[in-house]
């Protein structure tokens, strides 16, 4: 248990509790997921929002658009931890009320685009955090692509896009 000489030992201990809660919840929704095949990527997105949506004060909306494609069960999986990331960062870090995930199937890809109202990112985006870091890292390692976009106050846009087949 390292600390700053600055840091009091109470807050030390708030953001050890902060952590803490944060790793339980996540372990939590993990392991209420519903089995990958019996709903596909569309039901396990929608999985994802609902539970944001019940764990905490952002209110968080899902809809699919196009024909679902046949998905490898890793693919599936790789897309709903990215968006499960991008929404806690949005609960974490936005001060955002709202929060929309939009999947769409077209014939050559997926795209997911997650939106919210929050303040937008101020300053310069750590992409080498490690939660944004492993998302980028999965959607490359899918042949996908991450695009951000922010403006201060107005919220925040993430698009996801990966090819099918």
């Amino acid at each position: 248990l390292e600390r700053s000489p600055s840091t009091p030992p109470i807050e030390r201990a708030r953001e050890l509790i902060r952590e803490s809660l944060t790793s339980t919840r996540s372990l939590t929704f993990e392991l209420g997921l519903p089995p990958v095949g019996e709903h596909g990527l569309g039901g396990l997105l929608e999985t994802v929002c609902r539970t944001t949506d019940a764990g905490h004060e952002v209110d968080v909306f899902f809809e699919e658009h196009g024909d679902a494609a046949e998905l490898a069960d890793g693919v599936v999986i790789a897309l709903s931890q990215v968006v499960r990331e991008l929404l806690l960062n949005v609960v974490k870090h936005a001060n955002a009320t709202a929060a929309a995930v939009c999947l769409t199937y077209d014939e050559n890809k997926i795209r997911i685009t997650v939106t919210d109202d929050g303040r937008g990112l101020t300053g310069q985006l750590n992409v080498n955090g490690f939660g944004l870091a492993d998302s980028r890292s999965r959607l490359q390692d899918l042949g996908g692509r991450f695009e951000f976009g922010s403006k201060d106050g107005i919220g925040t846009r993430v698009v996801l896009e990966v090819p099918v087949g």
